[in-house]
This record gives C-alpha cells, structure tokens and sequence, in this order.
C-alpha cells in the first residue's frame, strides 16, 4: 500500500443527477490545515508515498495551493495529484503548477454546454473547464479526463476519447455502482462505441486500452477518483476518520498512532 487519498470538504458546487445534491458546508468539525499536514508526515514515515486531494470538490478548499506546496516538501512524497469538477481550474492552475502538484484528474462527462447543463445543474462554465483542461496539458502537467458512463454521455464518448488523440491525456470512463438502472450505460456498450471511432483499439488486461493513434490512453474503472494508480489506497476523510481495506487495518492504525484527531474505521 503506497497511496493515499484525503478528502479536503464534503460539499460541492455541482449537482450532478448520479451523485447527490449540491452539499454546503455544514461548519462541522474538520481537519485543519496543520493537521492535514501532521498525518501526511505520519504517513510519509509508514513508507507511503504517493497522496491525492479530493472533495466534494477540493477547488472550494480556501489553502489548496498552499497545501499542494507544503505536502510537496516533506520529504518521501512523490506523488501528489488531485481531482476536481474543473470549476475555477483556469484561474487556479497556473498556482498550482508552481506549488509542484504533479497530476489533475477532471471529472467533466461532456463536452456540450446545454448537456453538461442537465448534468451538473451548472450553466455557462464549461469553456473555463476546458480552458483549464488545455492549460493543464500546456503546463506538461501529467492529466486525465474522467467520464461517468451514462446514457447522458453516450452520444460524446468518442468526442472525449479524441482527446487523447490529440492530446497525451488519460481518459478514463467510470460506471457508478448505485447509479439508477435507467441511466447506466455498461462498459461493453461503452466499448463498441469507442472501437468504431478508433481503429486498432485494444487491450491486454480489459482495463486499459490504447491505440496507435492515440497519445494517451482509454481506461474503465469503478470511481471518479483513483487516476494515476491511485484507486488502491488508504482514505482519509474531511473529518478526521482514516479508512483502508481489512488488509490494510494494520497500517492504518500504525498511521494513526500518536495523532490524537484522527481515528480509523476499520473495515470487518
């Protein structure tokens, strides 16, 4: 176990129909800035090495290129990326690439303002993502796409997918598990659409699949989190409480020891 994922706030400021509601921020308690830090450090000394910000959305997070920049000089991180809505990314990027974040995961389904609408409850900020999507890549930022299968998103699959014909880019397509049975579009599905916009697509593990004429390459995978080789990992929330697999209970209570403000919720 080399990764960690901690979850900066709860609430977001999209109110994408798969996912929830838009979540304020109900002013409970939550980890400070010092202490985010201090279990970075705890983890750090437990050999993990590689760290990923999420939320809700961690955009909405009032220090995070201060945070990016603080977590990038403890010495053994190597790896730190977050994941994001995109929302404000174009003005927040260029911050975050001089704070050495080494990855950006942005969740966007569509390319298509008056769809992107219907998903997400949010109008007339799709052009700044994508903005901040060209940016990132500008930049040499190590980026992917994450795309929700749904039959919302089916008819611009292969639009997305274009970009990493384009662009080095990582596109990733994600099934939500408790997603509505009347919205889901299934990997296969999914799968033949892409093959019939790009020729020579293929596989050697049904996960990852690439193409001569793509310079990134096309994954499936089961969340919005976790590019990067970073679905495997320990969870820290908002609050305080560290999660990890029953193989990993071990670890998370070595992590745990001497931080008086976090606990573990050990899996059984």
């Amino acid at each position: 176990m080399n990764a960690f994922r901690i979850k900066l706030v709860n609430n977001c400021n999209f109110a994408c129909f798969y996912c929830r509601e838009c979540i304020p921020d109900e002013g409970e308690y939550r980890l400070s800035f010092e202490e985010i830090l201090a279990v970075c450090r705890a983890a750090v000394e437990q050999g993990i090495s590689r760290y990923e910000l999420v939320g809700g959305e961690p955009l909405l997070y009032g220090r995070l290129t201060e945070l990016v920049s603080e977590i990038k000089k403890i010495p053994g991180v190597d790896w730190l990326s977050i994941t994001t809505n995109g929302f404000n990314l174009e003005k927040e990027i260029s911050g975050l690439v001089a704070a050495g974040l080494d990855g950006i995961n942005i969740h966007m389904d569509v390319p298509d303002a008056l769809t992107f609408k219907e998903i997400t409850g949010k109008e007339k900020v799709l052009n700044s993502i994508l903005s901040g999507i060209w940016l990132a890549v500008a930049s040499h930022m190590k980026t992917a796409i994450t795309v929700v299968l749904s039959n919302a998103s089916s008819d611009y699959l292969a639009v997305i997918a274009g970009l990493a014909g384009i662009y080095p880019i990582d596109i990733r397509f994600v099934n939500i598990a408790d997603m509505s049975s009347e919205y889901i579009l299934g990997k296969d599905e999914a799968l033949e659409i892409l093959q019939r916009s790009i020729k020579g697509l293929k596989s050697d593990d049904g996960l990852y699949y690439k193409s001569d004429s793509l310079k990134g390459s096309l994954q499936f995978d089961t969340q919005i989190p976790g590019a990067f080789d970073m679905s495997d990992c320990l969870m820290l929330s908002e609050t305080g409480i560290l999660r990890g697999n029953i193989s990993e209970n071990a670890l998370c209570i070595r992590v745990c020891r001497g931080i008086g403000f976090i606990r573990t919720a050990l899996t059984e």
